[in-house]
Parts: structure tokens; C-alpha cells; sequence
């Protein structure tokens, strides 16, 4: 699974990271939210990447603070 973020202009990736599937289904981990999308016919599932085990995250990056303009 690959899962990123971008700027507020949505021109630069800001951060990602590269997790393992088969980690994930094997996890127990609930959601800490479940927001209901626009339009209505999905629902998003938010989870804090800190409840998976060390091994659920395979490669991950994040722009340095000072780089973000």
C-alpha cells in the first residue's frame, strides 16, 4: 500500500510511506474514526500508523519542515 500526503498548493508530495497489506489484514487494529465521504456512499476509516507493528510500515519519507514553502 503506498498512502501520501501533498502541500496546500496539491503541487508536492510532502510525505509517504509504503506499508505491507498482508500486516495490515493480519492486525486486529480498529479505526480510531470512521468519517462518512462525500458523496455519502463510502465511509473512511482512520487509523494512527503507530498501533501496526514495526513491520506494517516497509519505507517511509517525509519532507524536512524548511523545505515546505
Amino acid at each position: 500500500m503506498l498512502y501520501g500526503f501533498i502541500d496546500e498548493s496539491e503541487t508536492r508530495i510532502i510525505k509517504y510511506f509504503i506499508a505491507d497489506l498482508a500486516v495490515f489484514t493480519k492486525c486486529n487494529v480498529k479505526p480510531i474514526a470512521v468519517k462518512q465521504n462525500n458523496p455519502p456512499d463510502s465511509e473512511l476509516a482512520v487509523f494512527n500508523v503507530n498501533q501496526f507493528p514495526n513491520n506494517f510500515i516497509l519505507k517511509n519519507y517525509q519532507t524536512k519542515t524548511s523545505d515546505i514553502v
